[in-house]
Formats: structure tokens, sequence, C-alpha cells
């Protein structure tokens, strides 16, 4: 995934599909769906173990190539004061998604076997392609034909170039260029440590559940849902609440849910030992804490970032990829990281480590906070 998502990111890749306007941005978002599905379709055809891991890294980099292209296709349609809503919005769809992946898997899983509980969702993400092709419409700078035209020729000819038509057009942005956009490292520094929190979460809550609170494996299944049902209303509610007071500085609604979620995590662990309507509301807090910073993180905070830094649609894209990049890492080496904690020093070892990296993301989260137009100015006089 973390290789999938440096290429998704690459300037040879993903930019120059700015300029294919008579193409659509929409066709581009369709190729990485498709070929999840196929993808996923032959993991669960597969015979061979060698052909399955060919089969899981296609399918790894397909699905992290999807969504950066979401973003930038999205993104566009909405104003400044709109995006944090309809992007937190979009952004459920992780939680809405995991809740009802895991219920269809296990009911084809009981009914079927695990082929068809594999092959039968890379139908439905097959469907899914389809009904975007019909669906989504291309955003603003693709309505119309901008071409770059050069007048004159000869060494005054690149000080001549313009575009035409009325549109939202610019001339694609390297990678080297975005990285050098202020506070996107800083951006990526916070999803870091929020994806580690979060997969560590995702991945290892139903075994905890199970091994030190005694629940049954179904019962720790369904209750660890808990937490994705909390990470819904937490995407919503921060795209609200980000929108209406938190505009253009939403890494600070982040920091605030950050500091939050470090002490929701420091008394999980007792919590759980109580009985179960505490277990589950701390749980659901948890959900909402960190599903907030994370859809900030993924989609409306990057927009604000690029903007702030005086640029547009023409830099999204890759700026999304490398923030999600960044986060990957995360996803990536809280497995082992996890692992390690928990058997070597305790899961109340593991629950302070997630603390702590909480309270990182805060530090990074506010120094990711973009600059106003006025201390942008003071800060331009000074020098």
């Amino acid at each position: 995934q973390l290789f999938s998502e440096v290429l998704g990111s690459n300037e040879g890749f993903q930019d120059p599909f700015n300029s294919l306007g008579e193409v659509g941005i929409k066709s581009i978002v369709n190729g990485p769906t498709i070929w999840t599905g196929d993808s996923l379709a032959r993991c669960g055809r597969t015979r061979t173990p060698g052909y399955y891991d060919f089969n899981s890294l296609t399918y790894g980099v397909a699905q992290s190539l999807a969504y950066p292209l979401h973003v930038k296709v999205l993104s566009p349609w909405f104003s400044p004061t709109q995006r944090g809503t309809a992007m937190g919005l979009w952004a459920t769809s992780q939680q809405v998604g995991g809740v009802l992946s895991t219920a269809l898997a296990a009911f084809l899983l009981g009914v079927a076997g695990w082929r068809f509980a594999v092959v039968g969702p890379a139908a439905l993400t097959c469907v899914a392609a389809v009904a975007l092709t019909r669906i989504v419409v291309d955003p603003p700078w693709c309505k119309l034909e901008a071409k770059v035209v050069t007048k004159g020729k000869g060494a005054d000819a690149d000080a001549n170039e313009g575009v035409v038509g009325d549109c939202d057009w610019r001339p694609p942005v390297g990678m080297r260029e975005v990285l050098r956009i202020p506070k996107l490292a800083a951006l990526m520094a916070s999803y870091f440590f929020v994806k580690i929190v979060r997969y560590c979460l995702i991945f290892w809550l139903p075994f905890y559940l199970a091994r030190e609170c005694g629940m049954g494996v179904a019962a720790a299944g369904y209750m660890s849902c808990l937490f994705d049902l909390g990470g819904v209303a937490g995407g919503i509610a921060t795209g609200v609440l980000g929108d209406k007071y938190f505009p253009g500085r939403r890494t600070v609604l982040g920091a605030y849910m950050c500091a939050a979620l470090a002490l929701a995590v420091l008394c999980y662990q007792s919590a759980s030992q109580m009985n179960a309507l505490v277990n589950g509301l701390v749980m659901t807090l948890i959900g909402v804490l960190v599903a907030g910073p994370d859809a900030l993180l993924e989609s409306s905070s990057i927009a604000d970032t690029c903007e702030a830094a005086g640029y547009g649609t023409e830099v999204l894209g890759t700026a999304s990829g490398l923030v999600n990049g960044a986060g990957s890492v995360g996803a990536v080496l809280q497995g082992a990281l996890t692992a390690w904690i928990a058997s070597t020093y305790g899961w109340g070892a593991l629950f302070g480590t997630l603390a702590v990296m909480c309270v990182l993301s805060v530090g990074t989260l506010l120094a990711s906070v973009p600059e106003t137009p006025e201390k942008r100015v003071r800060t331009a006089a000074a020098a």
C-alpha cells in the first residue's frame, strides 16, 4: 500500500491528468476502481500462494491509487465553507463500509465458502465502478477544453504561453515542488501518528476484547463495530464543526480532538473492565475522536493547505497521495509495533504508547495550521 501511495502521488503518473479535459477525470478514477475489483476477484480464484500474493499486491496498488483521485474529483465542487462537511460525510464510507463488509463477508463465508466471500465483494466493486461512470460528473476544470497555446516563436515562445477558454486549468506541478508547500510535511507527520492509532484499534480491538475482557469471538467482533459507528458520527460532526467554527484552520479542531483522544485511550483499559455498557460508550467515543482528525487529514485540510500556499487543483492529487502515503507508513508499522509492545510490556503499555502518538499528533496538527493572508504579509514584510 505504501508503494502504491507513492506511485499515486508521482507527478509522472497523476498530475498530467489535469490537462486531459477531453478524457475526463472521472474516467481516470474508474480505472483503479475496476482494477481493484478484478484483482480481488483473482485473489478469490487463485489456488497458489505466489499468485495470491501477487494479486494482493496489485489489489493494494489499485485501491490506494483510487483514494487521492477521489479527493481530487470531489474537493473542487465545494467552497471552503462547505468542504469540511462534504468531505467528512464522504469519509464515513470507510466506517460504514467496514461494518457492512464484515457482516457481508461473515454471511457469505458461512453460506458459500471463503472464495465466494472474496469474489462477491469484487463483483460489487465492479458494479460500483459502472455506477460511478453513470453518476459522477467531471469537476469544473474539465468543463471546457483548456489548451495551452504558444504565441510566437523562438526564445519568446515560453513567455507567450496562454490558456484558451475560461476555466481553472493550470499546468502540472512536480512532486518536488509539492513537497515544498508550507505545512504539508506537518500534515504528513500528523497522519502518520493518527493512522498508527486508528489501525491499531481497528485490527486489535476484537483480539483485546476476547483475550482481556473474556468475550466470545462473535461478541468481541460485534462490540468492536461500535468503534466504526462512532467514526461515522465523528467524521460528519468534525466536518460540520470545521466549516462553521474553523474555516481554513481545521487542523486546530483536529488537535483538540487528538488531545481528548489521548485521555480516552488512557482510560479505556480501566473502562473495558467495568461492564459492557461503559466499555461500549468509551469505545464509541474513541471512534468519534479518531475518525474526526482522520477525515480532516485525508481530504479537506489538504485542500486548505494547498490553497493557502497559492495552489489549486493542479497539486491536489499529488498532495493527497503524499499525505495518505505517510499515513500508510503508520498503518504498516503499527502491526509489528502493536504486537511487540503488547506481548513484551502488556496492554497498559500499548494504550500508553497510543496516547503518546495522540499527543505527538496534537503538536504536528498545530504546526500544520495554514497562515492567514495577514500573517503572510507581516512575515514577508519582516523578511
